[in-house]
């Protein structure tokens, strides 16, 4: 319990200094504090963490599947996030500190929850702009 309000505290002081996400904050608590709860080395937590890890890559090979498009050398947007992700996983593949690790987790899943919604909220604009009449021509019927 004691670790809790040390770590509430430092997220609220974190937040309140630099204006963090509150949700974030949350989860990030709760899998700091996860991390530490286990006092077996049994390897319990070890295989949660792996199987977290596990779902979180899986998650950015599903999402990946949307970003059709080349880049500038010629390689679909697909294939580079994967290969950054998988070059993420072999850099932190032998890492230790289950603090350290719950960050990467949580921070991962932050950044694919964001690309996924602002590639849907882009995907949206681009609907209503082809849905609305230009230069006073009707726009497709549906």
């Amino acid at each position: 319990m004691r670790l809790r309000s040390t770590v509430q505290r430092f997220l609220a002081g974190l937040n309140s200094s630099r204006g963090l996400n509150t949700d974030l904050d949350h989860l990030l608590g709760r899998a700091i504090e996860k991390g530490y709860r286990r006092k077996d080395e049994s390897g319990s937590s070890l295989l949660t963490t792996r199987s977290e890890a596990i779902a979180l890559y899986r998650h950015v090979w599903r999402y990946s599947r949307l970003f059709v498009w080349h880049n500038e050398q010629s390689k679909t947007w697909r294939d580079v996030l994967r290969q950054s992700a998988r070059q993420e996983y072999e850099l932190a593949r032998h890492e230790q500190d289950p603090e350290l690790i719950s960050r990467m987790i949580v921070s991962g899943r932050d950044a694919v929850h964001q690309v996924v919604e602002k590639f849907m909220a882009k995907r949206d604009q681009m609907e209503q702009d082809s849905l609305q009449p230009s230069n006073g021509e009707p726009g497709p019927s549906t």
